[in-house]
């Protein structure tokens, strides 16, 4: 294992927000290591070195991907494939078309003079935004956000209890809601897009009633779905699983046996055992 002492100025730097992005409205002193790409106008998506970062673009559409999308009908499509099958001029018919795709991410809109933003369903890559100066500001955490603006934390002594308590820690440090401990910073919740130009939050899904569907055909569904996705995964990345007791490692296990040579499973042995 590198201790911290071991890392150079240059490897510490760069884990400095790694992973993380800012859009901002014009061009910034950007607080780690990054590749920016210009948007209309004079915004600027700063990205750290390490995002992963997959574009499309054709005839004034233009899509950035921020993370990995995965499909479980073609686990062999990259990112950019993946792009190029979910484009669509119309903003409606494009929401239509991620809903079968998972992953951790976030997907940058821009058609003409229209740029929105949204995530997975998860909202497992985040999007925290504020409207600084008439100016709406985005970034990958609040924090961030704050520092680069000069945000200071919310005066509200009841929120600050919140974020001071156990029930915040036993929630993994989440959220209330759309807030953040910075008055000023919002937090895009899941489900939601967010229009850049009229700073406007739309809820897009669900956009229609549940139908019922017999257990079995969902059980079969949501099996596909697993091994597709896993399938898809271990195609991108070199994948450890834990093995324990619990049900959702014992899903993945299964849905994994058609390529176990593609995965390295592991258990956790406690000291109590032998």
């Amino acid at each position: 294992m590198i201790q911290a002492n071991d890392m150079n100025e240059q490897e510490r730097t760069k884990l400095k927000f790694r992973n993380q992005y800012i859009l901002a409205p014009h061009s910034i002193d950007c607080p780690f290591l990054y590749n920016s790409l210009s948007l209309f106008g004079s915004s600027v998506l700063y990205t750290h070195v390490d995002l992963k970062v997959a574009r499309y673009s054709d005839s004034g559409l233009r899509l950035i991907l921020l993370g990995d999308m995965f499909d479980y009908q073609f686990p062999n499509k990259d990112n950019k494939e993946i792009l190029q099958d979910i484009a669509d001029d119309d903003f409606d018919q494009f929401l239509k078309q991620i809903h079968r795709y998972a992953g951790r991410f976030v997907i940058i809109y821009q058609n003409g003079d229209v740029l929105r933003l949204l995530h997975d369903a998860t909202a497992a890559r985040k999007v925290y935004y504020g409207n600084w100066q008439e100016k709406l500001w985005i970034a990958s955490q609040p924090h961030l956000l704050a520092g680069v603006l000069g945000i200071e934390k919310s005066h509200n002594k009841e929120l600050m209890k919140f974020y001071e308590s156990k029930d915040f820690i036993r929630l993994h440090n989440s959220n209330m809601g759309n807030l953040t401990i910075y008055d000023k910073i919002k937090q895009l919740l899941p489900n939601h897009f967010l229009d850049v130009n009229s700073f406007t939050i739309t809820r897009y899904w669900p956009n229609k009633k549940n139908e019922y569907q017999p257990v079995n055909e969902v059980a079969k569904k949501c099996a596909q779905m697993i091994e597709g996705f896993m399938d898809s995964i271990t195609n991108r990345y070199d994948v450890m699983l834990p093995v324990t007791a619990g049900k959702e490692s014992r899903i993945l296990l299964a849905a994994t046996k058609r390529f176990t040579n593609k995965v390295f499973y592991y258990i956790n042995k406690e000291v109590r055992m032998n």
